[in-house]
């Protein structure tokens, strides 16, 4: 018998006659058979199992192709206000406990003063859900204790023991001054600079995807990761008025800003006549 291998295939190939101690001798079924070993009948046999083996499914074009479309927001739990697009995960900035720079400050000592976790949006504090809403930024701890004191403690001495001594008219623009200021950074630090509510579709084509807050936000809106919500027409956090500014009270900041250095230049002209007299009563 003549043996030759393919690949992998062991072909047997038996003549009709083949030689044998010099005579021609024809073989028989079972002659041919007991010829093959059983390496050789395994060796035969494996491609056999590897062509029968199921061929893995290819990925379809849907599959290929990136999916667009984000999948719905989780359930979220009912101790957050679920209405808000606030963050789904806690923020990366390490939290030190007693720190008032920490966003998560103002938060933790509601909170631990027993204040209910729905009055919370993020780290907005809620003060009124309806309107006119009242919202009160991460560093609140900052608008009331520094900021406010300083823009109307600080203006309210002057005029009682400077501009006494100097005309009405003076005393008054002085005062009217004075309360802008102190109402522009109330309008800026309690109102709602824009707090996105949460949107699992988007309204509009222009609308897109935010992974933190897992929602929908319109153009020009951004998560603050300070407030650890989604504000619309986000311009930066002001630790100074404790809040976000926003599409909501851009103005109000703006005017605040403009309104304060004209209480600083005045307050400067008030101790200076005040104290070279040059306007007596």
């Amino acid at each position: 018998t003549t043996r030759r291998e393919v690949g992998v295939v062991v072909v047997v190939v038996p003549p009709d006659e083949i030689v044998r101690s010099g005579r021609m001798a024809p073989l028989s079924t079972e002659q041919k058979v007991s010829e093959l070993s059983l390496t050789d009948l395994e060796r035969a046999r494996e491609p056999k199992q590897e062509d029968d083996a199921p061929a893995s499914p290819r990925p379809t074009a849907e599959e290929e192709q990136p999916s667009q479309a984000k999948p719905p927001p989780p359930e979220r739990s009912s101790s957050s206000s679920s209405e808000y697009a606030v963050g789904e995960r806690a923020l990366a900035m390490p939290s030190s406990g007693c720190d008032p720079c920490d966003p998560r400050f103002g938060k933790k000592l509601l909170l631990s003063a027993g204040a209910s976790k729905r009055r919370f949006a993020g780290n907005m504090v809620l003060l009124r859900r309806r309107k006119p809403t009242l919202i009160m930024g991460p560093y609140w701890l900052m608008l009331v204790f520094v900021t406010f004191p300083l823009v109307v403690v600080g203006p309210a001495m002057v005029a009682v023991f400077w501009c006494a001594k100097l005309d009405p008219w003076i005393q008054a623009s002085y005062a009217a001054v004075a309360l802008v200021v102190a109402g522009a950074l109330l309008s800026t630090g309690l109102r709602d600079p824009g707090v996105l509510t949460r949107h699992p579709t988007a309204p509009a084509n222009d609308w897109n995807w935010n992974d933190q807050a897992q929602t929908f936000k319109p153009p020009g809106a951004r998560y603050c990761p300070w407030c650890d919500c989604v504000v619309t027409n986000f311009d930066h956090t002001c630790p100074w008025t404790g809040t976000a500014i926003g599409g909501n009270n851009i103005r109000s900041f703006r005017l605040f800003v403009g309104a304060l250095q004209i209480l600083a230049y005045y307050t400067v002209v008030v101790f200076v006549l005040g104290s070279i007299g040059a306007a007596p009563r």
